[in-house]
C-alpha cells in the first residue's frame, strides 16, 4: 500500500479530552483518552464507542512540557473495532496552528523517534 500520510508518526501517548460538535456545540461533555501516534495532521485514539466517519471532534490535547494543552478539530476519517471492544480513530486535523501543531511534537519526543 503506498504511504498518503504528508507528516510522519510518531508513537507519543498525550492525554486527550473530545467531544462531538455536532452533539454537544457548547462542548460540556468531553471524554478522555489518551493519544496512540500523533502528526502534524492528525492523531489515533482509542475510544469505547463507535464514532462515524466525517464526524468532526474538538479536541484538547495536553503535552506535560507546556501549561495548556493544544486545542484543535479533527475529523475522524477512519475507524477499526479491536478484538477487545475498543474503538480506534484515525482523526486528521480541520482546525490546528503551526505553533500549536508544535507543542505535540516536543524536540525530545522527535530525537527519540528517529
Amino acid at each position: 500500500m503506498q504511504e498518503r500520510r504528508k507528516y510522519p508518526r510518531y508513537d507519543v501517548s498525550h492525554p486527550v479530552s473530545y467531544c462531538d460538535v455536532a452533539r454537544d456545540p457548547e462542548r460540556k461533555s468531553e471524554e478522555e483518552t489518551k493519544t496512540e501516534d500523533v502528526s502534524r495532521g492528525g492523531i489515533r485514539v482509542k475510544i469505547n464507542r463507535i464514532i462515524e466517519d466525517g464526524r468532526i471532534l474538538n479536541l484538547k490535547v495536553r503535552n506535560s512540557s507546556y501549561p495548556e494543552p493544544v486545542d484543535a478539530d479533527a475529523r475522524v476519517v477512519w475507524v477499526e473495532k479491536t478484538l477487545d471492544d475498543e474503538v480506534l480513530l484515525g482523526l486528521s486535523f480541520t482546525r490546528i496552528g503551526w505553533i500549536e501543531s508544535d507543542k505535540l511534537l516536543t524536540p525530545e519526543i522527535l530525537r527519540t523517534q528517529v
